[in-house]
């Protein structure tokens, strides 16, 4: 009898136990990865969408800046979007969203000549459905002493 047919050649490659568990290995460090890439997208565009709704709130008060240097009388109470389909920029009460962005405006009385403004801006991103930024500002009339002193004169 020949006793080395049945003996194992030392060079005879992997078991499939060793391709099992080197493969489980593999699998294990390739979610990781994949999770922790996947992840750090996720938060990038969330910091991204951050950062443009407070470019979006800051844009919308330096409209209602402009609207207020206009006339002070066309900051009305109440809850507005603004437009600028005629070049300049308006009050709607029609609500319109900017991309994935809604915009929502609160004028409230503080007193006979200031208005506070509240500029909320509202989107849902992979990271979470119901974001928000908001920023508020008063305004004041500036003009109204200016106006009052050119007529007494």
């Amino acid at each position: 009898m020949n006793s080395g047919f049945y003996r194992r050649n030392k060079n005879s490659g992997f078991s499939l136990i060793e391709i099992i568990v080197s493969f489980s290995i593999f699998s294990l460090f390739a979610n990781i990865i994949f999770n922790l890439t996947s992840n750090s997208t996720r938060q990038y565009n969330h910091a991204e969408n951050i950062n443009q709704a407070a470019l979006l709130a800051d844009q919308t008060l330096e409209a209602v800046r402009n609207i207020r240097d206009e006339n002070f009388d066309n900051l009305a109470v109440g809850i507005f979007d603004i437009s600028s389909t005629t070049g300049e920029w308006a009050f709607t009460e029609s609500f319109s969203p900017i991309g994935t962005f809604n915009r929502q405006i609160e004028i409230l009385d503080i007193e006979e000549n200031q208005k506070q403004v509240d500029v909320l801006i509202t989107w849902a991103d992979s990271s979470s459905p119901g974001n928000q930024f908001e920023i508020s500002s008063i305004f004041t009339n500036w003009r109204k002493d200016k106006i009052k002193k050119q007529k007494e004169k």
